[in-house]
């Protein structure tokens, strides 16, 4: 992988994917310790908080393209359409339905 900066651009390109902190930590040739320290000083956000970015982000643009919640929350790599609207509305303060209401 090289950088941290690739490894950000390949968390927000693919989101669905299951990303875990050790695999990211070995890409990187790093502890997992340093790797989420050196993270959050570089981008100011958690690794686990920054995936969770990349996936909101995605859905709103699948959901404002129309494509339905259920797929989007396959899409975006939640194993479950509840825990994908709980943790949209976590983020957003709004579901995915007042979403794209107000959108």
């Amino acid at each position: 992988m090289g950088s941290i900066n690739q490894l950000r651009k390949a968390i927000y390109d693919e989101p669905e994917r299951k990303w875990t902190i050790d695999e990211m930590a070995k890409l990187m040739m790093l502890s997992k310790a340093y790797f989420q320290r050196m993270y959050k000083q570089r981008f100011g956000i958690t690794v686990s908080a920054d995936i969770i970015n990349a996936r909101i982000e995605k859905a709103k643009r699948l959901l404002s393209e129309g494509t339905t919640i259920v797929e989007t929350a396959e899409l975006c790599g939640y194993s479950s359409d509840v825990y994908f609207m709980h943790q949209f509305k976590k983020e957003t303060g709004m579901t995915p339905s007042e979403w794209v209401s107000r959108k």
